[in-house]
């Protein structure tokens, strides 16, 4: 239990802090592409603890510095696409369940339709969701339903920026979210061991994917820490209007 707990805030570690680089869209969590960063205006979110959030950034560039990104390259350079896209195909399919759950939760029958047939036919035909058979050949596309959204969807607000160490950034909405996304995946049930790899994997591919776009980030702004609060700010935007609109 003990190591499925560690496991579970690595899984976290850089998915957290990349997917800040970027607004949410529907295909983010399913094509290995990393979406380009898309920074139109600035966006302002909240952050009173802006002092605090600075200090634990600087130590999460230096964690990421020194051990996450090197291992993402080295993942990237050993592993053809191919395979890597095999990967992300399986560990975005293990999120399906939680997918379901909250397009029930948004009273969206066509999300939910969706969300439950892509996890049944990819864990099948597409043998354990490393091919997204149900896109390819049934026209399912991917679906992207969270907690957080869920809750903001009922009015919930997102609150404070928040810079969590190692995690990266987050609010108080969206780790209430990790927190319920983890505790209602039936796939964390499993053999600790296997929790402990997925989670593992999943913090090495998601860092792999958004390589080129943090390096782009650290290489051109003045400012990477207001860079990376402004696309998360961009992000809790967009999470509420990804689906079902």
């Amino acid at each position: 239990m003990k190591n499925a707990i560690i496991a579970l805030a690595l899984c976290g570690t850089f998915f957290a802090e990349a997917t800040m680089a970027a607004p949410l869209s529907v295909d983010q969590d399913y094509g290995h592409d990393a979406p380009e960063i898309q920074m139109q205006s600035e966006q302002v979110i909240a952050d009173p603890l802006e002092g605090v959030n600075r200090a634990i950034f600087g130590f999460n560039q230096t964690v990421d510095g020194l051990f996450l990104a090197p291992v993402a390259q080295l993942y990237r350079d050993v592993v053809p696409e191919w395979g890597r896209d095999r990967v992300g195909n399986a560990l975005n399919n293990m999120l399906a369940p939680v997918h379901f759950i909250n397009a029930v939760l948004q009273a969206d029958g066509k999300g939910a339709f969706t969300a439950f047939w892509r996890f049944i036919i990819n864990s099948t035909i597409g043998l354990g969701g490393t091919f997204d058979v149900a896109k390819s050949n049934a026209g399912l596309n991917p679906t992207n339903f969270s907690y957080s959204q869920t809750m903001g969807r009922y009015g919930i607000g997102s609150g404070p920026y928040l810079m969590i160490p190692v995690i990266g950034s987050s609010t108080p909405r969206d780790l209430t979210g990790m927190v319920l996304g983890s505790l209602t995946n039936p796939f964390n049930a499993l053999n600790s061991n296997f929790v402990v790899g997925r989670n593992v994997t999943n913090v090495i591919d998601s860092r792999e994917e958004f390589l080129d776009i943090t390096r782009d980030i650290e290489a051109t702004s003045f400012d990477p820490y207001a860079t990376y609060r402004s696309a998360y700010a961009q992000r809790q935007m967009s999470v509420i209007q990804v689906e079902g609109d």
